[in-house]
């Protein structure tokens, strides 16, 4: 027979719980007269007091702030500097693009007739590399449709020989835009700064073979390239110097495919598909070797493209710690598939052969798919276009 509680124990448990609830203050702090705020609690705060708090936080003390109470979480992320907007370029070859935002899952058709039938190079800073029907070079800029023409070329580059690519947007006395041709024997480097009439070549007595899938990289002043036999060709605009390193391969990934991106100046690289079931980033150092994985990007996002992939620090909380691919999966062509480095999952399906699907769209010759930078101009022309269509 169980005995019932001694009224001792349930005098002390009780006057212990009172304790507690009467311990905590209900007036807000730096009252001086107690009577006045009375009630108050930390979910009453003023937003702008709020804001100002935020603003001062970092991204994962921001998260941690608004699961606190339902009243902090309309308070917007502190601004962080370098942070960008992505969109999906979809280029058919009548010119008609889709333009993605996976921040909303939304998608825009804009007409851009001096894009019909060009070879989309490389993409930075909201501008494109392109080769047109002429077989001319240009940059184009979408958001204000500024073209920057590039001296001509003296001889024809076959397309599975030359790749290209450049370091900053035209308009910037950094920018360096660089081909690599790649011929029996010899390889050519062409590199052209912003003033130069013409390209200059520097040739190299080395044979290096690149796939048609991994395309020219830069990185600052340093330009890669993964060949056939998983070497990295390494070119140096600033010296004007070339060398070839080992590949920043581990043979856990011996299968899978390879992305080089970089974030803030330092090397990383993207494996999926084959042998993995979920995305690895890795960072890389100096002597081109892998680092410690990267299990959690933070508020930075990876927008993988046909042929390389960007990491930014991203504005929009919804696609951060996330690695896009530029795959749409349903009717409408705004939910892009998307992998979740925080569940480690594939969405909004279940996992699919990834490397099957990217070949698709790498043998799909009537559109092309390129990630670009969303600044004020093209964001301004996403809601005149949207206005206009309701």
């Amino acid at each position: 027979m169980t005995g019932r509680p001694s009224r001792t124990k349930s005098m002390r448990k009780n006057r212990r719980i009172s304790y507690k609830r009467s311990s905590w203050p209900r007036r807000s702090l730096g009252k001086a007269n107690p009577s006045e705020g009375e009630g108050r609690s930390w979910s009453d705060l003023n937003m702008d007091v709020l804001g100002d708090i935020v603003s001062r936080l970092s991204h994962r003390d921001y998260v941690r702030c608004t699961a606190v109470c339902r009243s902090w979480r309309p308070v917007p992320p502190p601004p962080r500097p370098g942070a960008r907007s992505m969109r999906l370029f979809v280029l058919p070859d009548n010119g008609e693009c889709s333009v993605i935002d996976p921040s909303r899952n939304a998608v825009i058709h804009v007409d851009f007739p001096e894009l019909a039938g060009v070879e989309v190079l490389s993409s930075k800073a909201g501008w494109l590399l392109l080769r047109g029907t002429d077989l001319s070079f240009f940059f184009f800029r979408p958001s204000t449709r500024t073209c920057v023409d590039l001296p001509q070329t003296n001889r024809f580059l076959y397309p599975q020989n030359y790749t290209a690519a450049f370091s900053a947007a035209p308009t910037s006395p950094d920018c360096v835009a660089v081909i690599l041709n790649c011929l029996a024997g010899r390889t050519e480097v062409w590199t052209w700064r912003p003033g130069d009439d013409r390209w200059t070549v520097r040739i190299f007595a080395e044979t290096f073979v690149f796939t048609g899938v991994y395309k020219l990289f830069a990185c600052g002043h340093l330009f890669y390239c993964q060949g056939y036999d998983l070497r990295l060709c390494v070119f140096d605009a600033r010296e004007g110097t070339w060398g070839v390193a080992e590949v920043i391969r581990d043979f856990t990934y011996i299968d899978c495919e390879t992305y080089l991106t970089e974030f803030e100046g330092e090397l990383h690289v993207v494996f999926f598909g084959g042998c993995c079931t979920r995305v690895c980033v890795h960072r890389v150092d100096s002597s081109l070797t892998l680092k410690e994985e990267v299990r959690s990007l933070e508020d930075r996002t990876v927008y993988v493209g046909r042929w390389t992939a960007d990491m930014v620090r991203s504005t929009e909380g919804r696609v951060m710690n996330k690695v896009y691919f530029p795959i749409t999966l349903t009717r409408s062509d705004k939910y892009l598939h998307h992998f979740s480095m925080k569940t480690e999952k594939y969405y909004p399906n279940l996992p699919l052969n990834m490397r099957k699907k990217l070949h698709t769209i790498w043998r799909d010759g009537i559109e092309q798919r390129v990630w670009i930078e969303a600044d004020k101009s093209m964001l301004g022309l996403e809601e005149s276009m949207s206005s206009s269509r309701q």
